[in-house]
C-alpha cells in the first residue's frame, strides 16, 4: 500500500513537473516569435521600399522549410537505425517488442542491496532492469506507442514513458543531460531513438533503467520481455 501511494505521489509530481516545462517552452516559443516580428518591423522602418519586407517573409519560410527538413531528416536516420538492428542489437521479438538498450544486464528486478554515493543511496527494492552499454549509448522505443512523459524527474533523473496502449508502459531513466530526442505527445516507432543513456538523477554510472507498468503499476520488465521473445 505504501509502494502505491508513493507512487501516485510520484506520478502527481511528474505531471507537475511536465505542465511546468510545456509552459516555459511555449513561452520561450512566444518570446522568438515576437523577436522575429520586432525584429522585421525595424528592417522595414529603416529600409523605405518594400523589398525588406518581402525579402524578410522569404528568409523565415526558407528557414522553416529548411527546419522541417532537418527534422524530417533525423526522424527517419533514427528510425531506420533503430529498427534496422532491433532495438540495440538484440533480437526482435512478438509484438513488435525490441530491446530498449545494447550490452549487459547490471542489475534486475526485486529486492537488492542498497548502493551509496554522494547523490545517496539507491533503494532496497530495484522496480526496474538496468542495462549497460556505456554513456552517451542509444535508447531505443522497446515498442511503438506515445511519449507522455520527457524530462526530469527526480531520482530516475531525465526520464521518458511511452504508452503503449492496453493499459502497458515503459520508462526509461538516467539519461543523459540533453539526450532526451522526442517530447510529450510525440509518436515513436518499435526501436526508434528516443534518448542517450547517462548518469543522472540517482545513479551510480551510466545505464537505462528500464521499467515497465501494466496499468500504472510496477511488473517485472524482464519477465515481460522474456514472454515476448526480448532478453534483456
Amino acid at each position: 500500500d505504501e509502494r502505491d501511494r508513493l507512487q501516485q505521489v510520484a506520478e502527481q509530481k511528474m505531471i507537475a513537473a511536465q505542465e511546468a516545462a510545456d509552459a516555459a517552452q511555449a513561452a520561450l516559443d512566444e518570446q522568438a516569435a515576437n523577436l522575429e516580428t520586432m525584429q522585421a518591423q525595424l528592417a522595414a522602418l529603416k529600409d523605405t521600399t518594400t523589398q525588406t519586407v518581402a525579402g524578410y517573409q522569404a528568409g523565415v519560410a526558407a528557414r522553416e522549410a529548411e527546419e522541417r527538413a532537418r527534422r524530417e531528416r533525423e526522424a527517419a536516420e533514427a528510425a531506420a537505425n533503430g529498427g534496422g538492428n532491433g532495438g540495440g542489437g538484440g533480437s526482435a521479438g512478438s509484438g513488435g517488442w525490441v530491446r530498449p538498450h545494447g550490452g549487459g544486464r547490471s542489475s534486475s528486478y526485486g529486492p537488492r542491496t542498497p548502493i551509496c554515493g554522494s547523490q545517496g543511496c539507491s533503494s532496497s527494492y530495484h522496480y526496474g532492469a538496468d542495462m549497460a552499454n556505456g554513456c552517451g549509448a542509444a535508447i531505443y522505443a522497446a515498442n511503438s506507442g506515445t511519449v507522455d512523459y520527457a524530462g526530469a524527474n527526480g531520482n530516475y533523473g531525465n526520464y521518458v514513458r511511452i504508452q503503449h496502449g492496453g493499459g502497458v508502459s515503459t520508462g526509461y531513466a538516467h539519461i543523459k543531460p540533453g539526450g532526451i530526442v522526442v517530447g510529450r505527445g510525440q509518436w515513436v516507432n518499435s526501436g526508434q531513438v528516443i534518448a542517450y543513456a547517462g548518469d543522472t538523477g540517482r545513479s551510480f554510472g551510466c545505464h537505462l533503467h528500464f521499467e515497465v507498468y501494466i496499468n500504472g503499476g510496477y511488473t517485472n520488465p524482464v519477465r515481460f520481455m522474456e514472454d515476448r521473445g526480448v532478453y534483456i
